[in-house]
């Protein structure tokens, strides 16, 4: 399944996405700065071109795909399993100076330089034939003290669900679809089901380990080998990113460059999603929760970040007042238009 997901996401990013143009009157040297970061990367490719997520539709009944929503959002990537692919968004061109727009572009380049997406590739599909072999020791157990009891423990979890939602203080809320709720009402709503989600778990758990003796090991073993393969799925996920923020350094583009586009990139989505919030403070994970977001996230947190670019400022001669201002000041967004609400309200659903 994970290779031909690859494949899928090969063919679509090779052949369907839009190409920019070499200048707009909001990034007058795109053009310019993408054959500089060819020949600099040495990455060989004709006319020099950077794609937009925006993909060509085959017809106009076409479902939106996840770049309709990544083309509305500040960002970039890349990807190379063959043909170098280099990709930003207009949103992020428009809230960019040609020295930020540089930095982030140069970043994509060390990407594909240093082959991250093709170390990438073994670790996702032993990670992916793991997590199938896992479910599979997990259903083979449960199936091993018969059918229909398991069937039975199933349905026991499922009607507890429901009970629990009906006797719920948020029952309204739980029994509407997240596409006729506000954002943070999608938010409230996860909640009231994350709180009620233990109620299920220890019937399916208790009905499973009498079945089952051996349940209990078995789950465990497989909770913790899934924990560890995210752990270290993300571990070498954010170091790439620190490489490529080396690797942009190595490519002429100014790390404190980098820092500042990085913080208009946080800042845009923090107020977007604040905006879509209203007027309550829009609420922040616990400790725990905030902890194990860290420990499996793909890229490492921003001021992780911003400490090591800010350090190869140093290198290259910056003083400390200069790399305090990009580090701590102000950051101008007041001319960037929010996140549309209909992708905000999408990420909401998908998370």
């Amino acid at each position: 399944m994970t290779a031909v997901v690859i494949y899928a996401s090969k063919k679509k990013f090779e052949s369907t996405l839009t190409e920019h143009k070499k200048s707009y009157p909001f990034s007058p040297n795109l053009g310019k700065t993408m054959e500089n970061l060819y020949k600099k990367s040495g990455l060989k490719s004709e006319n020099h071109p950077v794609y937009d997520f925006r993909g060509k539709k085959q017809s106009d009944t076409d479902e939106p795909s996840l770049f309709d929503f990544m083309k509305k959002i500040p960002n970039a990537a890349a990807f190379s399993l063959g043909k170098p692919v280099i990709m930003i968004s207009e949103p992020l061109l428009k809230l960019l100076n040609d020295e930020e727009e540089k930095a982030v572009l140069a970043h994509e380049f060390a990407h594909i330089k240093s082959q991250h997406i093709a170390l990438k590739l073994p670790f996702s599909l032993l990670t992916g034939v793991a997590g199938l072999s896992n479910g599979l020791t997990l259903l083979g157990a449960v199936l091993a003290s018969g059918f229909w009891k398991a069937t039975g423990v199933a349905v026991a979890a499922i009607a507890t669900t429901k009970v629990a939602n009906k006797l719920s203080s948020n029952r309204e809320l739980l029994a509407t679809e997240d596409k006729n709720l506000e954002v943070k009402d999608i938010y409230r709503k996860k909640q009231a089901q994350r709180l009620l989600k233990p109620f299920s778990m220890a019937v399916g758990f208790g009905g499973l380990t009498y079945l089952n003796p051996l349940y209990p090991a078995l789950l465990l073993t497989v909770k913790g080998l899934s924990m560890t393969s995210k752990i270290l799925t993300g571990t070498f996920s954010r170091s790439a990113e620190y490489q490529a923020d080396k690797g942009a350094v190595a490519l002429d583009a100014n790390p404190l460059a980098l820092i500042s586009a990085l913080r208009k990139i946080t800042a845009l989505m923090e107020r977007s999603r604040q905006h879509a919030w209203g007027n309550e403070p829009v609420p922040q994970p616990g400790y725990l929760r905030k902890s194990w977001k860290e420990a499996t996230a793909t890229h490492p947190t921003l001021e992780n970040r911003i400490a090591r670019l800010a350090d190869m400022a140093r290198k290259q001669g910056y003083d400390e007042n200069t790399i305090k201002q990009v580090c701590k000041g102000p950051v101008d967004i007041s001319e960037a238009e929010d996140v549309p609400y209909d992708v905000l309200k999408a990420m909401a659903i998908a998370l």
